[in-house]
């Protein structure tokens, strides 16, 4: 069934996702051992101090936590009044006729903030959840690749040189 299929997707971007963020965590250390740079912190310690969620911190988060912040940011109702207690108000807007399915779409979404610009315009244009879960899909083994040739490179680099390597 169509939801089934919406289910499958739906877990490989969060599989995919898990992936490009490990590589990007490896990516800093690899840089680390270069530079002074080091990863961003933890996205809860932002969000604990009332900072949004931004391009820079999103792409390292794994996809639960940034499911959990996402929706929360959704839910909220004010300074004054306490959150909803689930996505119930945008199962109309969203077309969406259950919590797990209104989740699959909010990751189809969150699934794009790791991706570069020119990917997450065109998932604006994607209403279907199932097609945004698809662009997001290879989006993210697009950036795995990319990144997993960046660490390749970056390892090599990092490597001491063996002197019997020179002979």
């Amino acid at each position: 069934s169509a939801d089934d299929e919406e289910a499958f997707l739906a877990d490989a971007v969060e599989r995919a996702h898990g992936e490009v963020c490990a590589l990007r965590r490896l990516q800093f250390e690899l840089v680390g051992a270069t530079d002074d740079r080091a990863p961003p912190p933890v996205a809860d310690e932002y969000a604990r101090l009332g900072y949004r969620l931004g391009p820079v911190i999103g792409p390292y988060c794994d996809m639960g936590e940034l499911l959990v912040l996402r929706a929360e940011e959704l839910r909220a109702r004010g300074v004054d009044a306490a959150p909803l207690a689930n996505l119930g108000h945008l199962h109309a807007l969203w077309g969406t006729v259950d919590e797990e399915s209104a989740r699959r779409r909010l990751l189809s979404f969150v699934a794009c903030d790791a991706l570069d610009a020119r990917w997450r315009v065109r998932a604006l244009a994607i209403d279907d959840t199932e097609e945004r879960l698809e662009h997001a899909l290879s989006g993210l083994d697009a950036l795995k690749a990319k990144l997993g040739a960046e660490v390749a490179v970056r390892r090599a680099l990092v490597q001491p040189v063996d002197d019997a390597d020179m002979v």
